[in-house]
């Protein structure tokens, strides 16, 4: 399986990729313009029942081996303007209290955790950071 996100491509280029790689399947979130652009690509082997998806996210159930579980998958868009943000972590808190099975969530959230994770830039206020860590369950 491949996530990928900012593919600023259409349909018709993702899936001339997707062929190339081999790839059997794949669920494609058109760009808007010249941004962004979401793309789950799977072979045949991994089950995969895609679950919902919008600009920001693809949600799928996963089963990779018939004896084990089905896992959910989320490959995650965070909003790149700082002040809609709010909507991406309110959308993964949702996902985390009604996801019964293991979740993965992948991608670019736009956010980090801690200043450790920046290199360079403007210091991020702490603030910012510690409303990303809530979804996330983390502590710093």
């Amino acid at each position: 399986m491949v996530f990928l996100m900012e593919t600023k491509c259409s349909k018709k280029r993702v899936m001339e990729v997707c062929s190339k790689l081999k790839f059997d399947s794949c669920l494609v979130v058109e760009s808007s313009r010249s941004s962004g652009g979401l793309v789950l690509m799977w072979k045949s082997h991994v089950k995969v029942v895609i679950y919902n998806y919008l600009r920001w996210h693809i949600n799928a159930h996963v089963t990779t081996d018939p004896e084990a579980p089905t896992w959910l998958l989320t490959g995650f868009y965070g909003h790149p303007e700082t002040s809609k943000r709010n909507w991406s972590w309110e959308f993964l808190k949702a996902i985390k209290l009604v996801a019964s099975t293991p979740w993965l969530c992948c991608g670019d959230f736009n956010e980090i955790t801690c200043q450790g994770e920046e290199e360079g830039g403007c210091p991020r206020p702490y603030t910012q950071m510690e409303i990303f860590r809530v979804p996330l369950n983390v502590a710093h």
